[in-house]
This record gives structure tokens, sequence and C-alpha cells, in this order.
């Protein structure tokens, strides 16, 4: 069993090379015969147990030179020692009952199975012996220098009782009121719901953890469901309630073709904190949220890109959703920070009756850099902000009129807005400046 005087490294079950490499054979009559490759980096290959030798029945013997391939893993779950381990097609690892956040998975040119991001570092497992229907015992070395041997027996049954990452991670499912959308980074984001700075996690007990909530975290197990026509689990929050929650995936497929101008431009959505308004000449504006001097676009991409915020340029590309339910995007900033983007159509209806005396006369509204008062006597006061000898009045369209500011007289045409969440008007200044104008109650 030599290949004459070639030298070099011996490795096993690759190809033709594997007939005519070099191997030692240990027969041992109370543990059997075991071959392995005659190099510095020793691989056994085969392992026949003195048992089944001396049964002498027509059982299968171990196939000589077994090696991993992907097809035999990926997709796949087994039982080890602890729990499940789950081998996602993506190359990720997923674990129910024990810990494997992070860690990645591949087979090596030399049929090896390699681990990637465990605490111990990276594990190259080799199959001792074994077979697809039963699992394979494997022994492990570790760059740390530990060594191990364990076992891989396949999950025979499909697992009902818990989430898996892979379940759920870049999906949208419909949920009460909207749509629930499970992003890959661990954020969650919603259409039509309310979902601030929440996070997901699958525990190690396959169940699915959500964080920041006002009821506080929760924990559902899952009771039943498929891919297909969704998942139901049990939750339990940490107030104490409990619910069923029922994911089932949303018919919403991602929108390709990115923003266009017509589907924001004049139009109002709640975000949090309050609404935004994309006025129709590329200003922002918004009630319950600071929105200064702020400006839009849709660029050559399809993509909605803010200027003038505090964290800069913000660039959004659109990830799913409707006209009706509202659009989800993805953000990125100039200051290198990334956001999710929720935009659900405000039910606030334009005013089109204008402004009345009775909604602003004695009331004091925060403005840019400061407060302004609309005082009964139809003067103007300000708090933070230069105001002197003006004066307002609502003319007999139902426009706010004020005289005496340095900019000249200025009209203001009433957009939107409610008595809670303050007014949006559009203003136009005798020397032909415009600019929209934003009274939020103070």
């Amino acid at each position: 069993m030599t290949k004459g005087s070639t030298k070099g490294t011996i490795t096993a079950g690759t190809g033709m090379d594997a007939l005519f490499d070099i191997y030692q054979v240990t027969i041992n009559p109370s543990t059997g015969i075991t071959v392995k490759t005659k190099d510095t980096s020793a691989i056994t290959v085969l392992t026949i147990p003195a048992a089944m030798i001396a049964a002498n029945t027509a059982q299968a013997l171990p196939s000589l030179l077994s090696v991993f391939s992907t097809a035999m893993l990926s997709g796949k779950s087994f039982t080890v020692d602890g729990g499940t381990l789950i081998f996602n097609s993506d190359g990720s690892l997923s674990g129910v009952g024990i810990n494997v956040t992070g860690e990645t998975w591949k087979v090596n040119s030399s049929g090896q199975l390699v681990l990637t991001g465990s605490s111990k570092g990276t594990s190259t497992s080799t199959i001792v012996s074994g077979n697809a229907a039963q699992g394979w015992t494997v022994n492990s070395t570790y760059t740390d220098g530990s060594t191990t041997a364990g076992t891989l027996t396949p999950v025979t049954t499909a697992t009902t009782n818990v989430f898996t990452s892979e379940m759920l991670s870049s999906k949208s499912f419909t949920v009460t009121g909207g749509t629930l959308t499970f992003n890959a980074d661990g954020s969650l984001s919603g259409v039509g719901i309310n979902v601030v700075n929440e996070t997901w996690k699958i525990n190690s007990s396959g169940q699915l953890v959500i964080y920041g909530s006002s009821k506080g975290t929760s924990t559902s197990t899952l009771v039943s469901g498929n891919a297909t026509q969704g998942w139901t689990a049990n939750t339990t929050y940490t107030d104490g309630t409990t619910a069923t929650m029922t994911l089932v995936p949303a018919n919403t497929p991602p929108q390709t073709t990115g923003f266009t101008t017509a589907m924001l431009s004049g139009k109002s959505y709640t975000v949090t904190g309050g609404t935004l308004t994309f006025n129709t000449d590329g200003s922002l504006s918004g009630i319950g949220i600071n929105v200064v001097n702020e400006t839009w676009k849709i660029n050559s991409s399809g993509q909605l890109v803010i200027y003038g915020s505090s964290k800069g340029t913000s660039t959004t590309t659109l990830v799913s959703g409707n006209a009706t339910q509202g659009w989800t995007g993805n953000t990125t900033y100039t200051d290198g920070t990334t956001a999710t983007m929720t935009l659900v159509p405000a039910n606030t209806p334009p005013q089109t009756t204008g402004f009345t005396t009775a909604m602003l006369s004695g009331k004091s509204f925060t403005v840019t850099g400061g407060t302004l008062t609309f005082n009964t006597d139809g003067s103007l006061s300000g708090v933070g902000i230069n105001v002197v000898n003006e004066t307002w009045k609502i003319n007999s369209s139902g426009q706010l009129v004020i005289y005496g500011s340095s900019k000249g007289t200025s009209t203001s045409t009433l957009v939107s807005g409610d008595a809670t969440h303050g007014w949006t008007g559009n203003t136009t200044y005798t020397n032909g400046t415009t600019a929209t104008m934003t009274l939020v109650p103070a």
C-alpha cells in the first residue's frame, strides 16, 4: 500500500489518492482493528470493534475513509451533549438547549467539519465512525489545544416546540394590527403597529424573547405551526400577563423598485414621537418631533435621502410595505450609525376649514428656537426667540397673518394637524420667501 517514492502529507478520503496512501493497521484482540494514516498528523480512517468481528453477522462493516460533506449536514439537526445543534444552510449554527451565538460551520477540503466562533476557538472534527442513519462519532481539536470526542445523532422527527433564528430572521409576519418584521440584526420593526427600540433573540431553550415592549420582556414558547401557515406560541411577560402569539407569514412582497416621490410627497406619517410630513416643496415638518430645516428627496437609486438632521444626512433603502399599511426601510447616517425607519400613514386629515382665532388665542406653541405665544389682545410674545412689536390675526380665508417681522407680513395657510399634536402650515412672506410653519403645543 505504498505510492512509490512520492512524499508529502497524507490525507484521508480525497479521490484516488486514498487508494495508495500509507496506512498503519493495528489488530488488537480486545479492541478490534484500527486503521490510521501513517504521517505526522495521523487520522483514524477505520475502526472495526472486536465485538463486531466476533459476532460474524451480515451487518455492514464501517466504511473506510468516511469524511464529511456539506450535503451530509446542511439544513439538518443533530442531538449533541446538552441539546440540539442545527446546521443552517447559510453556514450559521443554531442551538436548542446549547449556546451557539455567532458560531458558523463549513466542511474543509479534507472532509473535516470546522466550527468557528466558540469560546474555545475554532474546532476541527474528523469522523471516527458512523453513517447518515445512525449518526457520527467524531474527534475534535480546538485552537486552544484541547481535544474532545463527541457524537452527532440525527434528529429523526421534526421539532415542533422550539423556535430557531432561521425560522424568523429577515421575515415579516402579520400580527394583530399590522406587520412585524424580525430584522437580521436582532431589531424589530413594525408597519401599522407601535414597535420602538424592541429587539429579539432565540434563547437556549428555543424560546422567542422580545425585549423593550411596554409590558416588559416577553418569552414565547412555540406550540405548533409551520413555515407556510405560520406559528402559534404561548407568551409570558415580565409584568405577569400572558397571551397567545400568532405569526402568520406576511404576503407583502419586497418593494424592489424603491421609493418614489409620489409615494411620500404631501403625505404625513406616524413615526416615533409624533408625525412627519413630506412637504411638496422638499421640506420636512414634524408634529411632536424636532424637525428643523430638514429637507428630503428621492435619489436615482430610489432611496430616500434626508438632509439636515443632527446625525447628518440619512439614506434609506426601501425594504417592504404598501401605501395602506406603510413602509419599512433600512437607514444609514453619515455619522456611521444605522437604524430601521418605519413610516405608518397618519390618520390626521387635512384641516380644510383653516385657522380660527379660538385655535390660537391665549395659547403658547413650541417653534424653532423657543416658544411663541398668541396673546388674546392680538399681540405676540416669545421666549428664546426675537418677537418685537409683532401682531397676529386670522383673515377671512382662515389664514394666520402675522405683521411686523423682519421679513415682512407673513400669511400661513393651514395644511394639517389637531389641537393635541399641533398645526402645520405653509407660509408666504411679503418679501417673496416661503417656509413651513409648525406649531407644537408648549
